[in-house]
């Protein structure tokens, strides 16, 4: 889906109709207009009906705009609207399992299944009885494995693909018994309704008339490039194709078009190279080189970017493009009015992408032109100064200007020029506890001074014992935090928040205690290796398989990468005082409301929506699950995007159904599995649904069958469905599922590859299938619907939740971890290192359940800051009178800001859960709030009170507002102002309510200058108001 409506669809949930024919409304053409209008009406009804089928729903001024037109316009924008609709869900692809009656014709006995399989495979002759059955005549081979198969034991109808080997079959081989009728059985035609004699039973997202494509898209594009965190790889692609876009419509204008600065560095490279590509918008980029570029490593993501690289600078460095010398010359002159010592210090930081960068750059070629320049890469390579006369001669003014940090070293080699690096003097300080040194070389760089604060307030406590309750910071510690808060970006401040807070024994912190020999700060139990266990290895396999540690606190990081694996190491970093804690939590959180003030202030008396202050707030306390989104350039590409460690409700129903689906390229067979594993609450492997074992329990999870390949076109499906309270009889706590590489190739290497889950309606026929075969030889043949589909489609668009692309150099992903007992999953997004192919539940089950547990316990509430946090931050430093939170059940709790009560004040008191007279908060009843404490509403006594179905809407009124929601259930229609949520809803058909996305929230805390530019950090200036809206 790459055309750029199907892109503001997805972003925007906006349908434009730019070009569409009127139907005639003149004297003349009424006769024909009257003769059409039935013929129109029968059309919309039934796009309304296909698009509930998708779980979409037109607004108002969207149907109207659609009766206006002619039937052939009718026709023309709705198949267009249905198709981007079926791509956006994957519903526009092939979905066929292994066994068509799926889930009731999966046999319950795999082994004896697996037993006829290898005896046919290795006893069948095509001229001889079959070795199952014994009749004669039945046995033919298959194409293209060439598989002997009895056609009276392996049923045609029953089977997509080779009963042996599970791969799939040559169209049109006679084997399948199938009579096409232009559609897959499980693949709608656009436009084509599927039967239904009831509403459509999951929520409905609605869909948006806009006027302007345009503006539509410049708006998106402004938001975008407003984002104060790295993109997501979706948001990559999207600002590319409404730069070029835009690039197409405004070439002269692009460079007054883009907004003064672009807060995140690789977004600004990816449109600064995008732009150098394009000859209509080459001059207007090249102007703006010099003013937009002001770091080395700036220089070098452009170049990455203008090699079809990654931005982000992942990875392993590949072979850059060619540079033309125009652009050469540019950027060379860039890195030579650069600082020394900070271009040479970030060009060390990433010397195999410098020199690869070196190689197109050629920068000893222009020596004497931009000396400072060729004299970085000189410390790059290491190049002998002798041996390059004349380059060392224009080198040499520049060495001794700067004689402080370059050194002339001779070694082995011979005599070398070596950078003494601000990171070195960093590390001295630090080893040697001189922390005065080391925080006055720390405030330089401020992002750096709160990604290293854990470490100096660790050497304080551990240099100064029992005296730091008297000395809870280091000398100059609170002063340097003053002066670089308000320069930090606001991820790295909100993550150093959030860290910081668990670092106590009250906060939660657990840690592994070497002197204790177990953990801190209660006595270790007996360990199986004597009194120290740290005589031998205690987190290597043997211990874990013993048992010993099972509950040892560990921490988990990400390191930078293509995609996201994750790692963890013993916890042993002891606790820190609350005192200490406490001092610089303090700041930090008086910083971000400092910074959420200011942009209340600029947004205040703006047009639109959103600009002027919320009277009113209402927020969900199910945000305090989702984390504000830390860096996203290894997020998925998905239908909802969550943050990483987001806990989000299970779909509503004892089934839901997890699917893959993908296609191989070209000569090259991949065998990708879906699989699931089951764990109690000590997170012990119970089992496994795989392709090893297709039915788990009492068929409480049954896997559709294993496809062993997915040639083009349509590819190759597998599901596992899931009896959630089933499951949790059984004493299973966890479910994983997991997609695996099988044969090893990489997911990076598919033309098309994802995975997700939706919700199954048994009603609606989602569960329906063909009889369970029980191991039997012969498959009964599975009841056909009335378009020729077995048993109902086993894709429900509509009922769609989740869907994530699977891409990178990666062969197993973990997506999710299913909680059965709190029915809640928890969105990890993350990969498992793994080579040699034969991967399976089987080899890697007891890796994965210790990556799950620990993936599991980082993310649990209060590690992180949350959504529900940043929104109660945000609307009491906004100005809101009241802010109302909504419970799971529905119930909605007011807090009323006090007589000249500070933000500060007004904002702890909603977290803590205090009510302004100290006892809980009440209930929220009408508009003003009235209820008996302690007791609240639920949403249908509060409807029937106000006299409307929505307890938010009669809340709310017409008052503006700010709505921060993990599902869009509200309906205030009324209401004037912002809304952030996670999951579509009702919410979004809200004409007077402008969208926000948690990039969106974080841009408001940019702050308004640079800061950090050595190390690379995001630097954010004055967030521009948001325009458009975003579907996410």
């Amino acid at each position: 889906m790459h055309d750029l409506d199907a892109v503001l669809l997805r972003r925007t949930g906006t349908v434009h109709l730019d070009g569409a024919r009127p139907a005639p409304a003149d004297s003349d053409a009424a006769a024909a207009t009257d003769a059409t209008a039935t013929t129109a009406d029968a059309g919309l009804t039934a796009l309304e009906a296909d698009l509930a089928d998708r779980g979409r729903l037109l607004t108002a001024p969207l149907r109207a705009a659609l009766a206006a037109l002619d039937p052939a316009g009718l026709v023309e924008h709705g198949t267009a609207l249905l198709a981007r609709l079926d791509a956006l869900l994957g519903a526009d692809r092939t979905h066929r399992p292994l066994f068509s009656g799926f889930p009731n014709s999966v046999p319950t006995d795999v082994d004896q299944l697996y037993g006829r399989r290898i005896l046919a495979l290795l006893r069948q002759r095509p001229d001889q009885p079959c070795v199952l059955c014994t009749r004669t005549g039945t046995v033919r081979a298959v194409s293209p494995c060439f598989h002997l198969v009895c056609a009276a034991c392996w049923d045609g109808a029953g089977y997509t693909a080779c009963p042996v080997c599970g791969r799939r079959l040559t169209p049109g081989d006679p084997f399948t018994h199938r009579v096409s009728d232009g559609h897959d059985d499980d693949r709608p035609a656009h436009g084509g309704r599927r039967p239904r004699d009831r509403p459509a039973p999951h929520p409905l997202r609605p869909l948006l008339l806009a006027a302007d494509r345009d503006a539509t898209a410049a708006a998106e594009l402004r938001r975008l490039l407003a984002r104060a965190t790295p993109p997501t790889p979706q948001d990559r692609d999207d600002t590319l194709l409404l730069l070029t876009h835009l690039a197409g419509t405004a070439p002269d204008e692009i460079g007054r078009r883009l907004p003064t600065r672009i807060p995140v560095r690789e977004t600004k490279a990816l449109v600064l190279a995008a732009l150098l590509r394009d000859p209509r918008t080459r001059a207007a980029a090249l102007a703006e080189l010099a003013a937009r570029l002001d770091t080395a490593t700036d220089v070098l993501r452009l170049l990455s970017a203008w090699s079809d690289g990654t931005a982000g600078l992942d990875g392993r460095p590949g072979r850059m493009r060619g540079v033309p010398r125009w652009l050469r010359r540019e950027l060379l002159a860039v890195l030579d009015r650069l600082d020394l010592a900070t271009a040479a210090e970030e060009m060390l930081r990433r010397e195999a992408w410098w020199k690869r960068a070196g190689e197109v750059l050629h920068p000893y070629e222009a020596h004497a032109r931009h000396p400072r320049a060729a004299l970085a890469f000189a410390l790059l390579r290491r190049t002998d100064p002798f041996a390059h006369q004349g380059l060392y001669d224009t080198m040499l003014p520049t060495v001794a200007r700067h004689e402080s940090v370059v050194e002339l070293r001779y070694q082995d080699t011979g005599p070398r020029l070596r950078l003494v690096t601000w990171g070195r003097l960093v590390e001295r300080a630090l080893a040697a506890a001189d922390l005065s040194t080391a925080v006055t070389l720390l405030r330089r760089r401020p992002g750096e001074l709160l990604r290293r604060l854990d470490q100096l307030l660790t050497l304080h406590h551990r240099g100064l014992g029992a005296a730091v309750a008297t000395t809870p910071l280091p000398e100059g510690l609170a002063d340097a935090l003053r002066e670089a808060l308000p320069r930090v970006a606001p991820g790295v401040l909100l993550g150093a928040l959030g860290s910081l807070r668990t670092r106590t024994v009250a906060g939660g912190h657990r840690w592994v205690d070497p002197a204790k020999g177990g953990l801190g700060p209660a006595p270790a139990a007996p360990s199986p290796f004597g009194q120290n266990p740290f005589r031998q290895n205690p987190f290597g396999p043997e211990a874990l398989a013993a048992g010993a540690f099972a509950d040892v606190p560990r921490r988990v990081f990400f390191p930078r990468g293509s995609v996201a694996r994750a790692r963890s190491v013993p916890e042993l970093r002891p606790p820190l005082t609350e005192r200490s804690v406490g001092a610089v939590l303090a700041l930090m959180e008086a910083e971000v409301l400092r910074r959420f003030e200011h942009a209340a202030a600029r947004h205040d008396g703006a047009e639109g929506p959103a600009g002027a202050v919320a009277e009113v707030a209402v927020i969900d306390t199910g945000l305090a699950a989702v984390p504000v989104p830390a860096t996203e350039r290894t997020t998925a590409k998905a239908l909802v995007p969550l943050p990483r460690g987001s806990a989000v409700p299970l779909p509503a129903g004892d089934v839901v159904r997890l699917f893959l689906h993908w296609k191989e390229p070209p000569g090259v067979t991949v065998d990708l599995d879906l699989s699931v594993a089951f764990y109690g609450a000590d997170w012990r492997l119970l089992g496994m649904c795989d392709y090893t074992r297709l039915v788990w329990g009492q068929r409480h999870a049954v896997h559709s069958g294993d496809l062993t390949s997915a040639p083009a076109p349509d590819g190759a499906t597998e599901y596992v469905d899931l009896d959630l309270p089933a499951l949790a009889a059984d004493g299973v706590r966890y479910a994983v599922p997991v997609v695996f590489g099988y044969n090893d190739v990489p997911f990076e290497r598919l033309p098309d590859a994802f995975a997700g889950l939706l919700a199954c309606d048994p009603a609606a026929g989602d569960l329906a299938g063909g009889a369970p075969a029980a191991g039997s030889r012969r498959q009964r043949r599975p009841r056909r619907s009335r378009r020729g589909r077995p048993g109902g489609a086993h894709y429900n668009p509509g009922a769609v939740r989740q869907r994530f692309d699977l891409t990178g150099d990666s062969r197993v992903c973990v997506p999710l971890v299913v909680d059965l007992a709190g029915r809640t999953a928890l969105w990890v997004d993350t990969h498992l290192g793994a080579v040699g192919g034969t991967h399976g539940v089987a080899r890697h089950g007891r890796a994965i359940g210790l990556l799950a547990r620990d993936l599991t316990r980082c993310f649990e509430p209060g590690r992180r800051v949350s959504m529900r946090e940043l929104a109660v931050w945000r609307a009491a430093a906004g100005g809101a009178a009241e802010i109302v939170e909504r419970d799971a059940d529905g119930a909605l709790w007011s807090w009323r800001r006090g007589t000249a009560e500070a933000a500060a004040a007004f904002a702890t008191r909603v977290l803590a859960g205090a009510a302004p007279d100290g006892v809980p908060a009440v209930a929220v009843d009408r508009r003003v709030g009235t209820g008996t404490a302690g007791e609240p509403r639920r949403p249908e006594e509060a409807a029937g009170a106000a006299g409307a179905p929505d307890p938010v809407a009669a809340l709310i009124g017409r008052r503006r507002a700010f709505l921060a929601l993990r599902d869009g259930t509200a309906r205030p229609v009324e209401a004037r102002g912002t809304v952030y949520r996670v999951f579509p809803g009702e919410v979004d058909g809200c004409p007077n309510l402008e969208r926000l996305t948690a990039g969106d929230l974080l841009a408001e805390l940019a702050p308004p200058g640079s800061s950090d530019v050595p190390t690379g950090e995001t630097v954010a200036g004055p967030a521009a108001r948001p325009a458009g809206r975003d579907g996410r």
